[in-house]
Formats: C-alpha cells, structure tokens, sequence
C-alpha cells in the first residue's frame, strides 16, 4: 500500500498554513494548493477506505470516512475565502485546520522534516495502514468534539441558538 500521495497532501497542507498564518494573508496560489491537496486527500481517503472494507480490514459496510469529508469542507472554505488580508475570524480557522492537520500528521507519523522518499509505504497484509487511518479519524472526531462541532463549517459559518 502506497499512502505517499497522501502523506504527501498532508505535508503540504502544513507548509501552506504555516505560510498563511505567517503572512496574515492568503493569496491564489495558497488558496488553489489548499484546494488541491485537499480534494487529493478525500479522493485517496476513499480509495484507502474502500479497499479496507472490501479486504474485510475494516468493520464498517461503507468505505467513506470523516477525513474525506473534512477535508472537502476545507476545500469548500478555500474555495469561498477572499484573496488578501485575513480577518482574526479567518486566521483562527486557519489555524484549526493547522492543528487538525497536525493531529492527520502525527497519525501517520510524519516528521515535521518532511522527505518524501520511503514515506507512507505500508504492507497490506500489516494492520498499521489501517490503524494509521482509524487513529486519524478517531482524532479528527475528538477535534470536532473538543471544538463542540458537528461539522468543521461550524468554524466559519455564524451559528444561532434557538433560545
């Protein structure tokens, strides 16, 4: 099982935040790579999902994870987010996605010097690749809990309280 592409997305997400949240500011090229990598991610989280569940490595009967969806609604946020200067509203959810990117990092246990090479290959008959992946979505649900979201548009959309 080859998850260097994955690997890959999300060492590149961290580098992007990290720049974001250095400069203050996010421009077009921050925006489409924030949109890319994560679309790449969701994709080949299904695919790894998928491939668990037919192999009977996962117990759930549907290939689609909360990784996926994740990282389509930070798509969907990059994808609606103004170009230039950001708010403190927009910098702190850019840096929830940077710390939720970070808990994705330290589930597959990618150091912070990043090199791609050798990176993300699993054996498929080991078990790691799996609990790599359960380890990332059990954080990524204690990060919405924690957050006291449902969802991660709850960090940008204004929410109301029927009273």
């Amino acid at each position: 099982m080859d998850f260097s592409n994955m690997i890959q997305s999300i060492n590149d997400n961290r580098l992007v935040y990290e720049e974001i949240l250095r400069t203050r500011t996010l421009d077009e090229n921050q925006r489409i790579r924030i949109v890319v990598t994560n679309q790449k991610l969701a994709e080949l989280w299904e695919k790894y999902k998928r491939t668990a569940v037919h192999f009977k490595r996962e117990q759930r009967e549907y290939p689609y994870g909360i990784i996926s969806i994740t990282a389509l609604k930070i798509t969907s946020f990059a994808g609606e987010e103004k170009i230039g200067p950001l708010s403190e509203k927009d910098l702190g959810v850019i840096e929830n996605f940077a710390e939720l990117n970070a808990l994705w990092q330290e589930a597959f246990d990618i150091p912070d010097r990043f090199d791609s090479t050798g990176s993300g290959v699993y054996r498929f008959r080991d078990s790691l690749w799996v609990e790599r992946m359960q380890q990332a979505e059990a954080a990524t649900e204690s990060f919405l809990k924690e957050q006291n979201l449902e969802s991660l548009n709850g960090l940008w959309l204004e929410r109301t309280e029927i009273k």
